[in-house]
Parts: C-alpha cells; sequence; structure tokens
C-alpha cells in the first residue's frame, strides 16, 4: 500500500472517531484505526496523585501482554515503565481528567507513528472520555461484544461459569476466552485487577 493510501486510510478512521466521539462506537473504532498504525496493544490509563485507573485494553496480537501491564500500572507501576523502548505514549489533561495513551510497538514490528498523530490520538481519546458519564461497566470491557461483557460482568460479580452459563443460555468457556483475547489477558485475576474499581 503507498504511503497516501495509508494516510487517507487512517485519516477517514480518525473522521471515524471525530464523528462518533462520546458515543459507544468510538471505541471500536478508536481500536481499528490504533490496529492499523501498527502497535500491538493499546493501553488508556486514568492517572490522579495516588493511583490509575484502566480506561482501554485492547490487545491485537495472540500475546498476553494486557495482563503484564495493567498489573504492573495499576498496582503502582505507573510511574514508570519497563518497557519503555517499545513504548509510543501521550499524556492529556482536560477539564475533568488527565489520561496517559499507550501504544505498545512488537518487539519485530515497530510501530511508526509520527509525534503529531499520536497527540491526535491522544486528544480524541481525552475528547471521548471527558463527556462521559460513570458507567457501571468497567471502561475496559466497553470493546468486548454484548455477551463477552456480560460473562466478564458476572465474573466480576463473582458468579461461577454454571450460573453465567444458566443465565445468558450460552457456553460460557467461548466468551470469557474471546474477551480475555481481546483484553490480552489469561486469568480471572488478570480480569479482576484492569476492571478494578477507581
Amino acid at each position: 500500500m503507498s504511503p497516501a493510501a495509508e494516510s487517507d486510510g487512517a485519516l477517514e478512521l480518525i473522521d471515524d472517531c471525530l464523528a462518533c466521539c462520546g458515543r459507544p462506537e468510538f471505541l471500536p473504532r478508536l481500536a481499528e484505526l490504533v490496529r492499523s498504525l501498527g502497535p500491538r496493544q493499546l493501553m488508556v490509563f486514568e492517572l490522579s496523585a495516588e493511583r490509575a485507573s484502566c480506561l482501554v485494553s485492547a490487545n491485537f496480537s495472540a500475546l498476553r501482554l494486557g495482563e503484564a501491564l495493567a498489573a504492573r500500572y495499576l498496582d503502582g507501576w505507573f510511574r514508570q515503565d519497563p518497557l519503555l523502548p517499545r513504548l509510543l505514549a501521550v499524556l492529556m489533561a482536560g477539564a475533568t481528567r488527565r489520561l496517559a495513551v499507550y501504544l505498545y510497538a512488537a518487539e519485530d514490528r515497530p510501530a511508526k507513528i509520527a509525534p503529531a498523530l499520536a497527540r491526535i490520538l491522544g486528544r480524541l481519546v481525552l475528547m471521548h472520555f471527558e463527556g462521559l458519564p460513570a458507567s457501571a461497566t468497567p471502561a475496559p470491557l466497553a470493546l468486548l461484544s454484548e455477551r463477552e461483557a456480560q460473562v466478564c460482568m458476572g465474573i466480576l460479580d463473582g458468579r461461577k461459569a454454571e450460573i453465567i452459563a444458566g443465565d445468558m443460555g450460552v457456553t460460557v468457556s467461548t466468551y470469557r476466552r474471546r474477551a480475555y483475547e481481546k483484553l490480552g489477558i489469561s486469568s480471572r485475576g488478570a480480569l479482576f485487577a484492569l476492571c478494578r474499581p477507581r
């Protein structure tokens, strides 16, 4: 694909994100934009002086990167990052929120994102989250399908797989596996760490 075609594709995806800012369609479109730029993981954290909370975890590969990142950041390691050589970070401050947008590249395939484009991504994310009220559903689950999110909410509520399956009329293991892959995690504990309340 030519650089001009890649640029046009990115601009169209940015336009799509702007058109649905503040709505549920925003995060899937943002994930599509970031995936098209090459990073293997997108994470967005809301920062305060005492803690960080995860707003977005999108994994674009089969690796379990999200689990390690969420655990480290939410346990106070958000002040330093051991994966810094593969990290592109954008810090954004708005009227009500301070956000850190992290894009992690694969070791063998670095993402080539210009600093100006990284700032645009940061502004898009800030615009989206600044206008949102608090939700009963943890923010990291927003990129999941409805069933995947329901299964994760059941797990977070402490319900056993058999009860979740009975309530939903589905086999839980498939939806749980898909959700964990999208979030970049591999265990219940990681789900709780990723979705812990602020």
